[in-house]
């Protein structure tokens, strides 16, 4: 028995689903491949106030404008981080090989992860379906936002073109982000 094979068999799968990691996908990758995507693209940026320390003044003046509250503020973005993540995974049954990014597709049923990675400072879910980007969602509105948890609580995520009707009827115009989109 080779290396290989013997090791794949030792952590529980066959060596064919090690060969072809497309197959079924495999739990850390698609989780791995999520969380780097969001955080880069997936998810918009955090916004956030500071406080300008203006050039020139010393240190001491510095802290007493601080104080009093007088320093100009500026707004800066950056990207999420991890500890800004929530993310959840659970595995779904997809009708079709295309999973649930729609279009053509084998007949069987497949398998696949479903990875949903929050950010609570921007309010937005990005959707993964085997470690590919679906769509993100804009969670800013309570109703889109309580079906997104149950849809989770059920392990049961819409289809991206599902997804256009179940998360963005309550939002005016809003409709979830596909892949390729600026967030």
């Amino acid at each position: 028995m080779s290396e290989a094979r013997s090791r794949a068999t030792c952590l529980g799968r066959s060596a064919s689903k090690w060969a072809n990691p497309m197959k079924t996908g495999h739990p850390i990758t698609d989780v791995a491949n999520a969380m780097n995507h969001a955080r880069l693209i997936g998810l918009p940026p955090i916004k956030y106030e500071r406080d300008q320390r203006p050039d020139g003044i010393s240190f001491s003046d510095y802290k007493v404008q601080l104080r009093a509250g007088m320093l100009p503020k500026v707004v800066e973005e950056r990207r999420p981080a991890d500890e800004d993540l929530d993310v959840f995974m659970f595995p779904q049954v997809w009708g079709s090989t295309a999973l649930g990014f729609g279009g053509m597709g084998g007949s069987s049923p497949r398998q696949a992860n479903t990875v949903v990675v929050m950010c609570r400072k921007v309010q937005a879910a990005a959707i993964y379906f085997a470690g590919e980007h679906a769509y993100t969602v804009d969670l800013k509105d309570s109703n889109v936002h309580k079906q997104l948890h149950d849809d989770i609580r059920d392990r049961r995520v819409p289809s991206r073109s599902e997804a256009t009707q179940r998360y963005a009827s309550h939002q005016a115009g809003a409709l979830p982000t596909s892949p390729g989109a600026s967030p």
